[in-house]
């Protein structure tokens, strides 16, 4: 049979693929390099052209979650019809949605102390990139007087920290009901921060002891 030659960026995809669906199946730390070219039907060479070790795999796993992440915040950010408390709570809630949709079993491996290098620099990377979507919300807020904010950089700040804590939250083994507690606290910290009522901020994609799935404001 003869060799399917595909081009670089189609062969990188589909090892990415590969490695992505054997992650959620069978576990980061019980996956060889081995079991990803099986699964593509390729040499280990290959594999290795494209990636320097399985870290690499998952550093790019972990960078198309941040992507996605970024095009909701782009997408909701520039929709006209929300309000500047509307665009935060949206944004926030699809950072904590898109956790679920890239595989939280492959993310977790973060938290572990051997990646803690690798997981500052994705999380310094994302925060550079996701700030400006949150200035120009908060910009908003300001204009249209919906919210109140005394001084925006530390806000900034304060709230990718309090976000941060959030999702390593949802990342560990918490129990449901003390998720609940901590997005709770998270909504209170957020909303003071900004000036808004408690209501208007609400994390309903970790904590559904609201009463309601997770929604979005967006028309």
């Amino acid at each position: 049979m003869a060799r399917i030659t595909k081009k670089p960026e189609e062969r990188k995809a589909e090892l990415l693929e590969a490695a992505y669906r054997l992650f959620v199946k069978k576990g980061y730390h019980h996956t060889a390099v081995s079991d990803i070219v099986k699964e593509v039907g390729v040499a280990q060479g290959t594999f290795f052209y494209y990636f320097a070790t399985k870290e690499d795999v998952l550093e790019a796993i972990t960078e198309r979650y941040i992507v996605r992440m970024l095009e909701d915040a782009k997408r909701i950010t520039e929709n006209p019809n929300l309000t500047a408390p509307q665009k935060l709570n949206d944004v926030l809630n699809s950072v904590l949605r898109n956790l679920g949709t890239q595989g939280e079993t492959i993310l977790q491996v973060l938290l572990e102390e051997k990646y803690l290098g690798l997981r500052q620099k994705l999380q310094s990377h994302s925060e550079q990139r996701f700030t400006p979507y949150l200035i120009t919300i908060l910009e908003q807020g300001q204009a249209e007087k919906s919210m109140y904010i005394e001084h925006l950089p530390e806000t900034i700040d304060f709230i990718n920290g309090i976000f941060s804590l959030l999702v390593e939250s949802a990342l560990s083994a918490n129990s449901p009901e003390g998720l609940a507690r901590k997005a709770a606290v998270a909504e209170k910290l957020i909303a003071c921060a900004v000036g808004v009522p408690r209501e208007q901020m609400r994390f309903y994609a970790v904590a559904p002891q609201h009463g309601q799935e997770a929604i979005s404001n967006e028309k």
